[in-house]
């Protein structure tokens, strides 16, 4: 099920953050995020959460923040499932969809792109020593 991630989530949002970056806790402040006017966050639960999805929306563009799936559970449409709930669950005046994803990471964009991103850009060493796409998706 998919569902608004709520403050009992935050414990569970930090665990999967940590599979992405070891200081996902310092660099994402949870409760000011889940607090925030323009952040929403949507949680994937089973018998615990087993992934989310962060965005920013804004007035008229959304920007994809962070997706993650616990690797144990990679591979079962998880992130589909996210990422279906949130086009469901944003503004109708909602015109672009952005992201940035390291160019090797071939999973993810290939999810992008069966939503219908396209490369837009290239944001060299985006990620430290790695290079970026910026992806759109204009509806």
């Amino acid at each position: 099920m998919v569902r608004m991630a709520t403050g009992e989530d935050i414990p569970s949002i930090i665990y999967l953050g940590k599979q992405l970056d070891d200081n996902y806790k310092k660099n994402y402040h949870m409760d000011s995020i889940l607090n925030g006017k323009y952040d929403r966050v949507f949680v994937y639960e089973e018998d615990k959460i087993y992934g989310f999805l962060h965005i920013l929306e804004l007035t008229q563009s959304v920007d994809i923040i962070n997706i993650v799936v616990d690797q144990t559970h990679q591979g079962r449409g998880i992130a589909s499932l996210l990422m279906d709930y949130m086009f469901s669950n944003v503004d109708n005046n909602i015109k672009i969809f952005t992201l940035e994803v390291a160019v090797d990471n071939d999973k993810a964009i290939k999810l992008y792109e069966k939503f219908g991103f396209e490369i837009k850009n290239k944001r060299e060493k985006y990620y430290k020593d790695k290079d970026a796409y910026l992806m759109g998706r204009e509806v």
